[in-house]
């Protein structure tokens, strides 16, 4: 690496002078940050795909304390040798992968409190895009810890992911008040139960227009998803299971274009995606705030004696790219 970057080689050249460095499935990527840390453009580090232990991370911290970087996105290996690391100032995107997915379970040697707001909490006045993932069982952060130093009126969108309850529901508009994207996937193995009483703390956010949540549905209504694989029969009842949810969501969040349940079973899971568009004049936006559902591939034809139910009105396209990619995408 050392000899490529001293010949000049075109490539390394190019991320030499790069204001991105993005690297995948590398063993030991710190040597490579290290080199290219001095690079006088470099403002964003991705390492999504490279498993670091703490002392790895800890030797990329670092090298770029002294950088004025504004993106930074790492995935930790936490069954290394841990340590706490003080994180980095002024990010303005900053993504924590805390564990390691699809491994048996092993204990974290720190627990994810004990680390995680050490690190984040130098960019926490500053960040806009934040994305905490904690795969592993019970780690995770609520979102009132997120406030250890008041509102965050920068966080534009917030992505959390933690095996534990999610508390602080009521204090996201008070936490956040500009929040655009709230993702909540809360203990997915035992999620809370959708209320009403949440409305109004999201119709608060009055910035949002995408909310994206495992709050649950279905075992509260005696048909709970594990045990269904991938039934499709299921998929339609819990479809509409969150319909009338859904319009209340949006009766009250003004903002509201996007809503995302998602649900897990014991074959992975599945996501409902709703809509909200726009049918009449402003004069009449309330009356006219239509919402619509997202075709998804178990909704094609040919699944049509597998669904046994007949679909709901009103499912359109709603994401193009991603259904032309489908192999049975036969829906509006």
């Amino acid at each position: 690496m050392e000899i490529a970057i001293k010949s000049g080689h075109p490539r390394l050249l190019d991320v030499m002078t790069s204001s991105e460095l993005h690297l995948s499935f590398v063993s030991d990527c710190t040597k490579i940050v290290q080199l290219l840390a001095p690079a006088p453009n470099l403002t964003s580090i991705f390492l999504p795909r490279c498993h670091l232990t703490y002392e790895q991370l800890g030797s990329i911290i670092s090298s770029l304390r002294d950088k004025r970087l504004e993106a930074l996105h790492v995935k930790l290996d936490t069954t290394s040798p841990g340590r706490i690391i003080p994180g980095l100032p002024n990010l303005k995107f900053l993504a924590l992968q805390y564990g390691l997915e699809g491994i048996t379970y092993q204990k974290a040697s720190i627990s994810s409190t004990e680390f995680v707001l050490p690190f984040i909490r130098p960019s926490l006045r500053t960040v806009r895009n934040l994305l905490l993932v904690f795969p592993q069982p019970g780690e995770g952060i609520d979102t009132a810890s997120l406030g250890v130093d008041g509102p965050l009126p920068n966080l534009r969108i917030l992505r959390l992911e933690s095996d534990r309850m999610i508390a602080g529901i009521p204090l996201l508009p008070s936490l956040f008040p500009n929040l655009e994207k709230l993702t909540l996937l809360m203990d997915g193995s035992n999620p809370p139960t959708y209320k009403p009483d949440y409305i109004p703390s999201f119709a608060q956010l009055t910035k949002l227009t995408s909310l994206s949540t495992n709050l649950e549905l279905d075992a509260s209504a005696q048909d709970p998803p594990l045990g269904h694989g991938r039934s499709l029969a299921f998929f339609a009842r819990s479809l509409n299971r969150r319909i009338a949810p859904t319009h209340e969501l949006v009766a009250q969040c003004k903002a509201l274009r996007h809503v995302y349940w998602y649900i897990t079973d014991d074959m992975g899971g599945i996501c409902h995606h709703f809509g909200v568009v726009d049918t009449g004049t402003p004069v009449r936006e309330r009356e006219e705030r239509k919402v619509v559902i997202g075709w998804n591939w178990w909704m094609a034809d040919g699944f049509k004696r597998m669904r046994s139910d007949p679909l709901p009105e009103g499912i359109v396209n709603l994401d193009p790219e991603m259904n032309a990619k489908c192999w049975s995408y036969y829906g509006p």
